[in-house]
């Protein structure tokens, strides 16, 4: 006689919880984003960065050159167009935006172009100025 001769023709007992479908069950096992915004941020470094525009000299002193006329005449309600480089935070991807505004402000100081009041954007960034009238 072994250990489980006496249960061993026993039924099986039957659960108090009701019987899940296979789908439910392999959904327990799924994996789930322990650390939010994990995935994002990795892609994110994958991601083939674009490599942010290079400006010939000529260009360079034609934006220093607009910028002097625009601190000299104090920019107020001057209209020009501005087309820069933004990088984002995590410094992976470079976008370039447009904006038209009048200049509110060259501070050399600083390095920055204010536009409409609200909109400060670098020296280094600026791709071109033109006016606008």
């Amino acid at each position: 006689m072994s250990r489980y001769d006496d249960i061993i023709a026993l039924d099986r007992p039957a659960s108090q919880h009701k019987q899940m479908s296979r789908s439910e069950r392999a959904a327990q096992f799924l994996p789930f984003a322990a650390l939010s915004g994990y995935e994002a941020l990795v892609n994110d470094t994958v991601r083939q960065k674009q490599k942010r525009p290079e400006l010939s000299e000529e260009e360079i002193e034609q934006i220093n050159r607009k910028l002097r006329l625009l601190s000299l005449k104090g920019g107020n309600e001057k209209q020009v167009s501005v087309r820069y480089v933004l990088e984002s935070l995590t410094g992976g991807e470079v976008s370039i935006l447009s904006r038209e505004g009048s200049v509110t402000r060259v501070d050399a100081e600083r390095g920055i172009l204010v536009l409409g009041g609200e909109s400060a954007i670098f020296f280094g960034d600026i791709l071109s100025i033109e006016d606008r009238q």
